[in-house]
């Protein structure tokens, strides 16, 4: 476990969290600039490293869900918000939210309604961690490579990634028993499209777990 370590003004870095292969980023909402990289064309996906070598950030994460039609087009499933605007839509009472505003960032169980803009937003499916307890009836088979994003008890907000294979109901269950101090977590896609990539500084090279081909990422910067 390498403990916190620093990566720019108000982000930190963990890797071999309890070790397990586990890499987190520890952001604080408001010292922090986000972007969305998105697309909905076949042919201008990448990974999360892609994403973000093409662009300035210093920190890339894998979004929520996403599926694709007919015409293998890529859209976003539930809530994807960014300085664009909104990008999909709110999908009502669906697992669980991240919102970022200009003062503080939170996770919450997916509203019936957006009750306001926000500076960004990202839904996932399903909830977690709620109030700092694991949510009942979490699916205890299936281990696969995660994402997760979690609000702590500080109002940080930490994305996670586990490669090493784990089940929502035992990653769950980490999440709550470890000392990150989670209060609120939910699932982000995982599998082939779990990434965490981060930098130092633009152009440097990246470390972290990186995904296969996605639509779309996050992007973080000192703010």
């Amino acid at each position: 476990d390498s403990g916190w370590q620093p990566l720019f003004p108000g982000a930190e870095v963990r890797t071999h969290v309890a070790e397990r292969a586990m890499t987190a980023l520890r952001v604080v909402p408001n010292a922090v600039a986000f972007d969305v990289a998105y697309t909905t064309n076949p042919d201008e996906v990448r990974t999360v490293d892609g994403w973000l070598d093409r662009s300035t950030a210093l920190a890339a994460v894998n979004c929520g869900f996403y599926f694709t039609d007919e015409q293998q087009q890529n859209y976003a499933i539930g809530l994807l918000a960014g300085p664009q605007g909104t990008l999909s839509p709110l999908r009502p009472q669906w697992g669980g939210v991240l919102f970022v505003n200009d003062e503080k960032g939170w996770v919450q169980t997916a509203p019936p309604a957006l009750k306001g803009p926000v500076r960004l937003g990202v839904q996932g499916w399903p909830m977690l961690v709620r109030n700092g307890a694991v949510v009942p009836r979490l699916d205890a088979d299936n281990p696969d490579a995660r994402t997760v994003v979690a609000q702590d008890d500080q109002g940080r907000i930490i994305f996670l990634v586990d490669t090493g294979g784990v089940s929502l109901a035992s990653l769950a269950q980490f999440l709550v028993e470890s000392d990150l101090g989670i209060v609120q977590a939910v699932n982000l896609d995982g599998g082939s499209s779990t990434g965490l990539r981060y930098r130092p500084e633009p152009g440097a090279d990246a470390s972290g777990y990186d995904s296969f081909w996605l639509p779309c990422a996050l992007l973080m910067s000192p703010r």
